[in-house]
Formats: structure tokens, sequence, C-alpha cells
């Protein structure tokens, strides 16, 4: 028989690992809930991502239609979480952080880094 210890213990467990899933993007302190991370969202099995990515279900549709906002993912090279505004990473062939593309631009394709160079 359960006294609800088992239970306030299993809730517990469920609010601590909820409140670890937070995207924090390292260059613009963007800092945002998030339902999963990988490359196949649970909630649209019809989608394949090029990165591991976090995702978070569309907050404006009704829930069940199954579409999902990109908040970012891991840099590549330091392994920070980074969102995808272009003052934050830019994404050839894997995501990296304006930092580690600056710093590896010899790297990359020059027009690539023209492109970077002329937004900033």
């Amino acid at each position: 028989m359960d006294d609800g210890s088992e239970y306030s213990k299993r809730l517990s467990a469920r609010i601590e690992e909820d409140a670890k899933k937070i995207f924090h993007c390292s260059q613009c302190e963007f800092t945002e809930p998030f339902h999963y991370k990988g490359r196949n969202p649970p909630f649209k099995r019809t989608v394949w991502l090029k990165e591991d990515s976090y995702v978070n279900k569309d907050p404006f549709v009704p829930r069940g239609e199954g579409l999902f906002v990109v908040l970012g993912s891991d840099c590549s090279v330091c392994d920070q979480q980074v969102c995808q505004n272009p003052g934050c990473s830019v994404f050839y062939e894997r995501r990296i952080c304006l930092p580690c593309f600056k710093a590896n631009k010899r790297d990359f394709p020059e027009k690539l880094v023209a492109k970077v160079a002329s937004k900033e």
C-alpha cells in the first residue's frame, strides 16, 4: 500500500527533472524551458533535424498539431548551448558559436567568413 510518500518522491523527482530542462544560450543569455533535445521530436515523428537541437512545442498553436520551435543546439566545438540567432551562432554542416567560429575561421569558406563579418 502506498501511503503517499512514494508518490511525493516521484513527483519531486519529476519536478527536479523538468527544472533541468532549461535551454540557456551562452552568447545572448536567452533562456527558455525546452520539451525535447535530439533530432526527431516525439511530437512530430515525420521530422528529422540536421543536428541535435533543443526543441519546444509551439505555444501559439492548438495542442496536438505537432508544430515546434527549435531554440538552438550545442556548439560543435565548445559544447556550450547556443541559440540560432545569427549574432550567436553559425550553421555550416554543424552549429558553431561565434567565438569558436572566429577562432577557427580559417577552417570555413571565405564567402561564409565574409558573410558573418558583414553582419557584425
